[in-house]
């Protein structure tokens, strides 16, 4: 039941892989330049070009009317405040998504890995970054990293 509800979002929404990076990039590299113009020295919020796209990383646009002044001095004010999406979060996101960050952490108990042989040790975690969603060129990459980064730090110490 809940599979077939998944499976009409889905389709009704077009979720896909392709559509997450596509959004999450227009959030990880939106520019303010791209909701203001230039007026004098400052920079004032203007969306009359802003695109779909580009509208896809705002997160909150505010509009705030008030009096500036007393009496007969006073005019209407309008605050306009424009918030973008977390660019940072955004960026984290897609590096995950394409296995460029790995998060490491210990598997099994301390000394659970002592009785195997090196390529024992290479197997278990092959499969350990394969089922973590990496391609085997990604893994062996890694593991190629990790192994050459560990000879020159017991040449370094040694």
């Amino acid at each position: 039941m809940a599979e077939s509800r998944i499976k009409t979002a889905i389709a009704r929404y077009a979720v896909s892989r392709e559509r997450n990076v596509a959004e999450l990039a227009r959030i990880a590299y939106a520019n303010i330049a791209d909701y203001t113009v230039a007026v004098g020295p400052e920079r004032v919020i203007n969306l009359q070009a802003a695109t779909r796209d580009h509208l896809a990383a705002v997160q909150e646009i505010t509009v705030e009317d008030y009096k500036e002044g007393r009496g007969e001095n006073a005019r209407d004010v309008r605050r306009t405040r424009i918030k973008l999406a977390d660019k940072q979060a955004a960026i984290e996101k897609l590096n995950r998504m394409f296995g460029w960050v790995i998060d490491k952490s210990e598997i099994g108990k301390p000394g659970g890995f002592a009785h195997l042989t090196d390529e024992e040790v290479d197997a278990v975690l092959m499969a350990e970054l394969r089922a973590r969603g990496l391609s085997e060129r990604q893994a062996r990459a890694l593991l190629a990293s990790d192994q050459s980064h560990e000879k020159s730090r017991s040449r370094r110490l040694g």
